[in-house]
């Protein structure tokens, strides 16, 4: 189930006694003004709960950062949604995936999808076991990516994609973008 909002208790009690996937898309709540999802009572019953975008963003971490300002905002609390929203990313959304693929990922270990990212971050303030959450919303988030490893393969190396000719692949879109805009006009 997408978004969960308006949900009853009793609707709640349902979705966690059917073991119903529910996903928090804030962005688009927020976006569509239609209220945002009781994180807090759908965690509280053992909801397998992830965090979506639902297009709003191919980045999930903009979403990320937009549940923990939205619950922090809402409840006028500023420690509300630290811990679930960080639940939701690294635990739940790879559970989620399990659940739907039967493939192992979410941790670095044996047997399970080797995907990773090196990022170019440079932080203001040391890093710590207590504030990694803070650095990854606040600031990790919106470093680039240097290198990507899918599968255990690297496909991207100091920013550079391989085999991937990009300014071939710009210069092309330009040409067809101007084709469009020529069809549209007429």
């Amino acid at each position: 189930a997408a978004h969960g909002i308006y949900l009853s208790e009793a609707e709640m009690d349902m979705i966690a006694e059917s073991s119903t996937i529910v996903v928090h898309n804030p962005q688009s709540n927020m976006n569509n003004a239609v209220g945002r999802a009781d994180i807090f009572a759908l965690l509280r019953r053992g909801v397998l709960l992830g965090l979506g975008t639902d297009g709003m963003s191919a980045d999930l971490w903009p979403d990320a950062r937009c549940a923990a300002l939205l619950h922090k905002h809402d409840l006028q609390n500023s420690g509300a949604g630290w811990a679930e929203i960080q639940q939701m990313v690294l635990k739940n959304n790879p559970a989620i995936y399990r659940r739907l693929t039967g493939q192992q990922l979410g941790q670095i270990k044996q047997d399970y999808l080797a995907d990773l990212i090196l990022i170019d971050y440079f932080p203001p303030t040391p890093i710590s076991g207590e504030n990694i959450w803070g650095h990854f919303l606040f600031g990790i988030a919106d470093a680039p990516v240097d290198t990507s490893i899918i599968n255990g393969n690297i496909v991207m190396q100091g920013r550079q994609i391989k085999g991937v000719d990009e300014a071939e692949i710009a210069a092309r879109a330009q040409e067809v973008a101007a084709e469009v805009w020529k069809r549209f006009a007429q």
